[in-house]
């Protein structure tokens, strides 16, 4: 009894620091989590009870393997020297990703505000790149230091179990008689791993999706496991590639694409193909240049209530310009702005569109001005490499890319390469020598300082003390800079400017299991003969391009979800995050978590948001998202994504 007591000893001890390591990294990210939660301190309790519940359901299946295997072994005494020195290395190996991935997400959820998924290996590729970034992020180095300690402090501590467990079993040898009760415990043990496996006794086991428990969205996030989040994720992501969206039935589905978007000039192309003709013969053979404004947010704005005066000159640009108060992001990364903003083409949730087995071949504005005798050109700060664009934009109208490999070294002072100040700089002098042709040009300018870690250039002095604002501040006088230099060009009245953020950021608050500060971006449309304007109405990066060509007079193909917001309403805004869909409009919020099935119902005012019950006008709502997206995923999947018939 005495020698199967110590085994069960040894394995329980181990799996319950086990717990103990990864509640720990739950408290650290409860702490350190800007939450300002209505709750009762009660549901602070239950999060982490959950938490616990899903953990042991983690730690159980690490546990069962080495339970067998020495309650197996223990009956002899051959090994018994050497059987917990295995099963201590066993455990060690086992729990380190577990607890690096625990860690981990703690600064994940700050940046993202979601447990870490299976979005992370988007950035597998550009590992230089990510890697230069943490550990030039100082508020990143804590987190270092705890990826180092918990796995040691693990690991210590399975050493120092074995150790003893070892001494101590040999003191107990096997008693002649005892099979009997040596298999009635090793069996109540086993079975009890496996209850803890299950998690319940229903029918349906347990799920990351039980940790959702109240209203409150960051507690809901807090009881998961972020190791087994990122198991189930990337489990289901493979099969998402694999099968294609089929949200609603093939009825359904087509009458809503023809009550959304009219019948089809050419359904041979695609469902929702259309030619667009302008409002006379005669284009307006305007310049065009789109600078994405990076993780700029519209609250930085005085107009949105900014107080500190942080863009003096997008404040100014904004009264003088076509601007949009209620302008959404298709998705939370930088591809996915340039995606929704140049080709109208909306995030699904984790794909990555530029990345893919044989680079497709999208229609959109670079493509539409090409082919109206534009010179096209694309300005990045980072490498040519990073997100696949130096595959994806030569093939998809751009003629001239400028990145990190053509600029002067000394001028790349971050691992995302080269500040706002050179990169317009760049670029100017790069337009100033294309425009001395008779073409006009369609420029864009990938701005990159607003990111951690931030580099604020010496030569600049930002009145604020936060280094956050401060790179806002440099953000603004480098957009300043560009435009009075601009001015100066003789092609600079015949130009159309468009800013738009390239997507938004965390902020303080976490209001919803979406916040709606990572897609909320500001919008405007600068340019002689632009009328200045404030408008209200929703707006999505993918209507940025039926809106230039239409204010170019351009006729065209279209082939794509963007709406011409200046004449026609867009019903509802929808983006994403890796998991969620959101369906929005002034004063209704609609979430819906793909890998778990669950639906959130809010109402809004500002951002302050009420949980609500699902009711008719939340059902349509749910039925236009599903429909974009299952329409987008046909598109993509059956290489109906450009303005022509492809054989």
């Amino acid at each position: 009894m005495q020698r199967i007591l110590r085994i069960l000893y040894y394995v329980t001890s181990i799996h319950l620091f086990g717990l103990l390591m990864m509640g720990a990294a739950r408290l650290i990210l409860f702490l350190t989590t800007q939450h300002e939660s209505g709750s009762e301190i009660s549901y602070s309790v239950q999060a982490f009870v959950r938490g616990l519940w899903i953990d042991n359901t983690l730690a159980c299946y690490i546990t069962i393997l080495p339970l067998i295997f020495l309650l197996i072994v223990g009956l002899s005494t051959r090994f018994e020297k050497r059987m917990f020195h295995v099963t201590g290395v066993y455990f060690a190996i086992c729990y380190l990703p577990v607890l690096l991935i625990a860690v981990a997400d703690i600064p994940y959820y700050h940046y993202f505000h979601q447990t870490i998924d299976s979005s992370i290996f988007a950035w597998t590729e550009d590992t230089s790149v990510i890697m230069s970034m943490i550990i030039n992020e100082k508020s990143y180095w804590a987190y270092m230091g705890l990826a180092l300690i918990f796995p040691l402090l693990f690991g210590i501590y399975c050493w120092y179990r074995s150790r003893i467990a070892t001494r101590k079993i040999q003191a107990y040898p096997v008693q002649p008689g005892s099979g009997w009760k040596w298999m009635l415990m090793g069996l109540v043990a086993v079975a009890l791993c496996v209850i803890g496996i299950r998690g319940r006794f229903d029918k349906r086991p347990l799920q990351v999706n039980d940790a959702t428990f109240c209203k409150d969205a960051f507690l809901n996030q807090l009881g998961v496991t972020p190791a087994l989040n990122l198991l189930f994720s990337t489990m289901e992501s493979f099969a998402e590639e694999k099968k294609k969206l089929q949200w609603l039935d093939e009825a359904t589905f087509n009458r809503n694409c023809i009550n959304y978007f009219g019948e089809s000039d050419d359904p041979d192309i695609s469902p929702i193909y259309k030619k667009i003709q302008a409002s006379d013969s005669t284009a307006r053979k305007k310049n065009v240049v789109i600078i994405f404004m990076e993780s700029m947010l519209p609250e930085y704005l005085s107009r949105f209530g900014q107080k500190q005066s942080l863009t003096p000159f997008l404040d100014s640009l904004y009264m003088q310009s076509l601007s949009f108060t209620n302008c959404y992001s298709t998705g939370k990364r930088t591809n996915t702005g340039l995606m929704g903003t140049l080709y109208s083409f909306p995030s699904l949730f984790a794909r990555h569109t530029f990345r893919s087995t044989t680079t497709k071949r999208y229609s959109g504005l670079p493509t539409v001005l090409q082919e109206n005798g534009y010179e096209t050109m694309f300005f990045m700060p980072h490498r040519r490499d990073f997100d696949d664009l130096h595959r994806f934009l030569p093939i998809n109208g751009f003629q001239d890319i400028y990145s990190e490999e053509d600029y002067p070294k000394e001028e790349v002072t971050s691992c995302w390469g080269v500040p706002d100040g050179f990169l317009y700089q760049y670029g100017l002098a790069t337009i100033h020598e294309k425009a001395q042709s008779d073409r006009p040009f369609f420029a864009v300018l990938l701005s990159v300082s607003n990111h951690p870690p931030y580099v604020i250039p010496a030569n600049f002095k930002p009145r604020t003390s936060d280094p956050r604002t401060q790179i806002v501040e440099y953000a603004d006088q480098s957009l300043k800079d560009f435009f009075q230099a601009a001015r100066k060009e003789p092609w600079f009245d015949n130009t159309l400017f468009v800013l738009v953020g390239d997507h938004g950021h965390a902020t303080a608050s976490n209001e919803c299991e979406l916040p709606q500060s990572f897609n909320h971006v500001p919008l405007l449309i600068y340019g002689t003969g632009i009328q200045p304007e404030e408008k209200t109405s929703q707006v999505n990066q993918i209507d940025i391009q039926p809106m230039v060509l239409d204010l170019l007079n351009i006729s065209y193909a279209k082939n794509n979800l963007g709406v011409n917001v200046l004449h026609t309403k867009r019903p509802y805004n929808f983006y994403s995050s890796p998991d969620i869909l959101a369906v929005r409009d002034s004063s209704h919020l609609f979430l819906y978590q793909h890998t778990t099935k669950q639906e959130y119902c809010y109402r809004l005012n500002g951002r302050e948001v009420t949980r609500t019950p699902m009711d008719s006008l939340f059902a349509d709502m749910k039925e236009y998202g599903f429909t974009m997206f299952q329409l987008t995923d046909y598109l993509i999947r059956n290489n109906k994504t450009v303005n022509s018939r492809v054989d």
